[in-house]
C-alpha cells in the first residue's frame, strides 16, 4: 500500500486527548453504528483515552443495505421487543418507539424506516453525551489497511489519506450482489439491474415493462412492493433455483418444545430433530426453528468443514427460508399479489440472456423439466450479497473453505495465515459466519457488538463499558 503523508485522526483539544488512543470503524451500517454508540458511552471516551473515527462512504451514517429503504410498507424482519441496541437492556427500541411515535400504536413489527431513525438518533444521544473530540467520522472508502512501525495500524483510503489508528473494527457489511452465470452477458446493460438497492435504480422502471426477478428471498419482496406501489401494471415473474416463496412471522408468538441437546448434532441429526418436532407441532416449522436458533451458533461451531458444506449445499435454502421470514402485512400482501396473478413466481435457472433491440431475451430451464424463453424490458437481480472481506488479504489472512465468512475468534479478531488471531482488529457482522453462522439480524449483531467492545476496551486496560 503507498503510504500518504496526510493523515486522519480525531482533533485533540486538550493535553488528555493529545495522548487517546484511536479506534477507527470501517462501516456506517447497523453493525459499525452499535459498535460506536458503544464505544462512545464507556468510561475510556468519557475521560478523553479513547477517540473514535468513523469512517463511511455514503453521506449518512446510521442506515446501512438494510436500513437505507425511504419506503413506509418495508417492515423490520424482527419484532421490535427483539430489536433493542442493546441485549442487557430487550425494551429499549420499544420504549424509543413508543417516546417518539405516541400517537401510534405500537405494532410488533416497525417500518424499516424507524428503525434508521433509532439508530441515529442512538449514535447522536452518545455524541452529545461524549466530550467534543470523542468522536469524528470521515466519509470516504477504506481500500486497505497495514501495520506501521511503531505498531498502530494505517488505512488507506479511495481519496489517497491515510488514516493511523491504534484498534481497527471493520464492520463492513455486505458487497454489492454478483450476477449469476447466465446473466453475464448482459452485465452492462442499462436494461439489467444489478443492485436494487442504488437509489433510483428501481424508480427507472416503466410501469407497463415486462420484469423478471432473479431470487426469491427478501430482497426480492421489497423490490416486489416497491414496484407494485409505483403503480407496476403489469405481472412481474420471479424464478429462483428452489422456487421457495418467503414465510411469514406468526401472528403471535407461540412456544414449542425442541428437546435439547440433541441427542446427534451432525447436519442430519439436526434437521431430523427439528423434522420431527414441526410434526408434533402441527407443521409450525417457523416456531420451531425460532426455538432452536440460540442454539445454532453453538452446533455450528462443533461441525466439520465438510459438515458445514453438507448443509450449506443441501439445506441453506431452507433453513434461511424457515428463519429470515417476512412481517403478516408483508407476507399478507406478497400473497395477495400471487393470487391476483401480479405475481409468476416458479423454480429453475437462466440459461442465457441475450439483450436485443426491443428488449433481452431470457432462457431459462425449469426445475420441473420443462424449459422457458421470453423477451423482458427488465431484469432484477434480487440474489442477495455475501460479506464483504475486501479489507483482508487473502495472502495474509485465512480463507473459509466454505466461503461464508471470515475465519475469527469469538471476539472477532481475524485468523491469519501463520495461525495467530490480530488481536488489534475487530470485525463485526455477518463476516463473522465462519465462525457463527447466523450473523446477520439485528439480535445476533448487538450481541457481537458488546463482545466486541469489552474485548477492545479490555485490551486497552479499561474498564469494558456498561
Amino acid at each position: 500500500m503507498k503510504r500518504n503523508p496526510s493523515e486522519t485522526q480525531a482533533p485533540p483539544t486538550s493535553a488528555t486527548a493529545k495522548t487517546a488512543k484511536t479506534v477507527a470503524i470501517v462501516g456506517g451500517g447497523a453493525s459499525g453504528t452499535l459498535v460506536a454508540a458503544r464505544l462512545l458511552a464507556s468510561p475510556a471516551c468519557r475521560n478523553g483515552r479513547l477517540k473514535v473515527l468513523h469512517i463511511e462512504r455514503d453521506a449518512e451514517i446510521g442506515k446501512g443495505i438494510a436500513y437505507s429503504t425511504t419506503a413506509s410498507f418495508h417492515y423490520l424482519n424482527v419484532r421490535r421487543d427483539k430489536m433493542s441496541a442493546f441485549p442487557e437492556d430487550p425494551a429499549h427500541f420499544s420504549r424509543w418507539v413508543g417516546r417518539r411515535y405516541p400517537a401510534t400504536p405500537i405494532a410488533d413489527f416497525q417500518p424499516r424506516t424507524r428503525y434508521a431513525e433509532y439508530l441515529r438518533e442512538l449514535l447522536e444521544e452518545a455524541r452529545s453525551a461524549a466530550p467534543t473530540e470523542a468522536y469524528a467520522s470521515v466519509r470516504d472508502r477504506v481500500t486497505g489497511f497495514v501495520r506501521r512501525s511503531d505498531g498502530r495500524l494505517e488505512l488507506a483510503t479511495e481519496s489517497g489519506t491515510a488514516i493511523v489508528c491504534h484498534r481497527l473494527v471493520v464492520a463492513t457489511g455486505h458487497r454489492p450482489p454478483g450476477v449469476p452465470e447466465g446473466l453475464r452477458e448482459i452485465r452492462g446493460s442499462a436494461r439489467f439491474i444489478v443492485d436494487p438497492w442504488v437509489a433510483g435504480e428501481l424508480a427507472k422502471i416503466g410501469a407497463n415493462e415486462a420484469v423478471l426477478v432473479v431470487g426469491s428471498g427478501l430482497t426480492a419482496v421489497d423490490t416486489v412492493l416497491s414496484l407494485m406501489h409505483a403503480g407496476h401494471a403489469t405481472t412481474i415473474d420471479g424464478v429462483s433455483r428452489r422456487g421457495l416463496s418467503p414465510l411469514s412471522h406468526p401472528e403471535s408468538e407461540s412456544e414449542f418444545d425442541v428437546p435439547l441437546p440433541l441427542s446427534d448434532e451432525r447436519p442430519r441429526g439436526v434437521l431430523r430433530a427439528l423434522r420431527v418436532a414441526a410434526d408434533r407441532a402441527g407443521d409450525r416449522w417457523p416456531e420451531v426453528v425460532d426455538r432452536f436458533r440460540p442454539e445454532i451458533h453453538r452446533i455450528w461451531a462443533k461441525w466439520t468443514v465438510r459438515e458445514r458444506g453438507s448443509f450449506l449445499r443441501h439445506a441453506r435454502a431452507y433453513w434461511e427460508v424457515h428463519r429470515h421470514r417476512v412481517a403478516p402485512a408483508v407476507f399478507r400482501e406478497w400473497n395477495d399479489y400471487r393470487a391476483a396473478g401480479k405475481t409468476r413466481f416458479f423454480a429453475g435457472r437462466v440459461l442465457a440472456a441475450v439483450e436485443e433491440k426491443k428488449g433481452i431475451r431470457v432462457r431459462i430451464a425449469r426445475r420441473d423439466g420443462g424449459a422457458e424463453e421470453k423477451r423482458y424490458d427488465r431484469i432484477v437481480n434480487c440474489t442477495g450479497g455475501e460479506p464483504d472481506l475486501s479489507l483482508f488479504e487473502p495472502g495474509i489472512y485465512a480463507a473459509d473453505p466454505n466461503g461464508v465468512g471470515l475465519p475469527t475468534d469469538g471476539a472477532g479478531h481475524p485468523l491469519r495465515r501463520d495461525g495467530k488471531f490480530e488481536s488489534d482488529v475487530f470485525v463485526v457482522g455477518p463476516s463473522l459466519r465462519t465462525l457463527f453462522w447466523e450473523m446477520t439480524a439485528v439480535p445476533d449483531l448487538k450481541n457481537q457488538a458488546k463482545v466486541a467492545v469489552d474485548a477492545l476496551l479490555a485490551g486497552l486496560d479499561v474498564e469494558p463499558g456498561n
